[in-house]
């Protein structure tokens, strides 16, 4: 469900999980980590609202989890989507950035190419989208990214991102194209494609990322709309 976009139906199924209790009180599923964590990506989707509970649910987790890297990045991820919906609200931006600077640098620690990618990515997209300057961290990011190799989709679409960051579109473009052929889920492509849209808006839509801006146009265009999932869902 999570994966197609039915985020109000995935969201409903994982609390009722997590609020699951036995006949002797107990709820044994109530600290699956990654039950909270997917359950706050599929209740951040559905709206402001969504949002905030989710980042209720995170803080339910004992703090040696709240602090683990793929946590700290989930918990940024929401706060990225509220400062996205008012870039304003510089205070919020900065506290994503942080948040996911804290996961990178503790996947750093202990050599997690995981959650290297993941959070080193969203640290770099932060410091754009905040006027600052990403380089040494794109850099280090698709290093790992190359050395790691394979053809697993956030790999490829990593690369592709952190060549755009460092302002390579053409060679970009190849990587992204390269990783919507792999035919991820709707909810992964849109991800992808709508954060490099934003960052060739940041870099001042130049005409050397044309045929990268048409790409991901056209790939957004492909997804389902919320309105035909909802309608898929009743």
């Amino acid at each position: 469900l999570l994966q197609q976009m039915q985020y109000k139906l995935a969201a409903a199924l994982m609390e009722r999980c997590l609020e699951f209790q036995m006949s002797d009180g107990s709820k044994p599923f109530a600290r699956d980590v990654q039950l909270v964590q997917q359950l706050a990506v599929a209740l951040s989707a559905v709206g402001p609202k969504g949002n905030e509970d989710a980042l209720v649910w995170l803080k339910t987790l004992p703090p040696e989890l709240r602090n683990h890297s793929e946590t700290m990045g989930i918990r940024a991820g929401r706060i990225k989507r509220e400062w996205d919906e008012d870039r304003s609200k510089r205070r919020l931006g900065k506290v994503a950035l942080d948040t996911y600077r804290a996961a990178y640098e503790s996947a750093r620690s202990v050599n997690d190419p995981d959650q290297i990618i993941y959070n080193g990515i969203n640290t770099a997209y932060m410091l754009t989208a905040l006027g600052k300057p990403c380089e040494d961290v794109a850099k280090d990011v698709l290093a790992v990214a190359v050395a790691r190799g394979g053809s697993d989709y956030w790999t490829q679409a990593t690369r592709a991102e952190a060549l755009l960051l460092l302002r390579d579109y053409g060679e970009a473009a190849k990587w992204y194209e390269s990783a919507f052929d792999l035919m991820p889920s709707p909810r992964f492509l849109a991800t992808t494609a709508e954060q490099a849209q934003r960052i060739i808006e940041v870099h001042g839509n130049p005409p050397a990322a044309a045929l990268l801006a048409d790409l991901l146009e056209s790939t957004l265009k492909s997804l389902p709309t919320d309105e035909a999932t909802e309608e898929n869902t009743s």
